[in-house]
This record gives structure tokens, C-alpha cells and sequence, in this order.
């Protein structure tokens, strides 16, 4: 059974998720959100609820605006 600081072992980021992990500067903290577009990280924020998920939220919504 795996645990949280488990998290960024290979073996749970398979196949086109390696790229994703190998882009990660800290390969530390849970929760994680991450936004990939076009195989490159391109926001990475990690925090407890509600900070991380707030930011990403944001985040989104500048984006999709663009």
C-alpha cells in the first residue's frame, strides 16, 4: 500500500507521467496540483486546502481566458 511520502517514487508517475515528475523542482509536499499543457509543467503549487487549490484556480482561469 503506498503512503503520501511515497508520492514522487517512479514507479507511481508511469508511462507520459515521468516527464511530468522529471519537471518538478521539489519532489516534496502534499497536496500537489499541477497544470501540464503540451507535456510542460505549467503551474506547480502545492499547499493544504484551500491555499494550493485556490491558486490553482486562479490560475485556470487566467488561463482559459487567454
Amino acid at each position: 500500500m503506498p503512503h503520501l511520502r511515497e508520492a514522487y517514487r517512479e514507479r507511481y508517475w508511469p508511462g507520459d507521467l515521468k516527464t511530468v515528475l522529471d519537471q518538478l523542482p521539489n519532489k516534496r509536499g502534499t497536496p500537489r496540483y499541477i497544470v501540464v499543457k503540451d507535456d510542460v509543467v505549467v503551474f506547480d503549487k502545492f499547499g493544504e486546502y484551500p491555499y494550493g487549490w485556490k491558486k490553482t484556480l486562479a490560475f485556470l482561469r487566467e488561463a482559459l481566458r487567454s
